[in-house]
């Protein structure tokens, strides 16, 4: 694919936890390789007291939100290669991003197609007791983790998210014997899912959890969002309704 023109771009950001400062010279020679396109370009990354700068030079047609994601991705790597040597859990956070052309943006913590923007500022209504259902759930910890670490890692939604379906299946099991095949028949008849919905998850999630690259776009990311958070209230609200004190 050939593209016509290229902005300059300087993305922003901060390894965390902060308390763990590193620091690494101008590293110049490194390139990216975006999951949509076989193009690699050149990125300059420097990292002084745990704070973050990337230089690169992209495809005008890149959408801000999906370059960010693939820089953060491939900021983490070089990270994640320090963490493993020190024996330290680290991550790197793109924060903002300007470019040539004047854009200016500072990107938030929330995945897009799930956030409200209009609500955004509103305090949160939550009725603790109402949930109490889903939080004395044991398999609840390991779906809202994975659906937490999706928007953290947008670029491997298919993977966390299924995961997370995976965990509501493993709900229905009467004991660690029965089979998986059972236990999804059950879910999918007990939540009124069909096959299609949970394959579609699994169809992003497949290359991730065999060690591939993957290849999810920002749509199909939205789409793999969506789809999953479907599941999970369907499975909330079977939860509530079939709770016993």
């Amino acid at each position: 694919m050939k593209h016509s023109s290229f902005i300059n771009w300087s993305f922003f950001g901060q390894v965390l936890p902060v308390r763990g400062l590193i620091s690494l010279e101008k590293i110049s020679k490194l390139e990216i390789s975006f999951s949509e396109s076989d193009l690699k370009i050149p990125t300059n990354i420097f990292i002084h007291n745990s704070q973050v700068i990337v230089k690169l030079t992209a495809p005008d047609d890149f959408h801000p939100q999906w370059l960010r994601n693939e820089v953060q991705k491939f900021c983490n790597k070089t990270v994640d290669l320090i963490g493993f040597q020190r024996g330290v859990a680290m991550n790197v956070d793109i924060i903002s991003a300007t470019n040539s052309r004047g854009f200016l943006n500072v990107f938030g913590s929330e995945a897009p197609v799930l956030f409200n923007y209009e609500k955004s500022l509103e305090m949160e209504k939550i009725s603790i007791s109402e949930n109490f259902p889903v939080i004395n759930c044991q398999y609840t910890t390991r779906v809202l983790e994975d659906f937490r670490e999706a928007i953290r890692f947008p670029t491997q939604a298919g993977f966390f998210c299924y995961r997370a379906i995976e965990a509501i299946m493993q709900s229905f099991k009467n004991d660690d014997k029965e089979s998986d095949k059972s236990s999804w028949e059950k879910m999918r008849g007990e939540l009124g899912i069909s096959r299609e919905k949970i394959k579609f998850i699994k169809d992003f999630s497949d290359d991730v959890r065999h060690g591939k690259n993957g290849n999810l776009s920002l749509a199909k990311s939205g789409e793999v969002f969506m789809t999953a958070k479907e599941i999970i209230n369907i499975y909330f609200s079977y939860l509530k309704n079939n709770y016993r004190e």
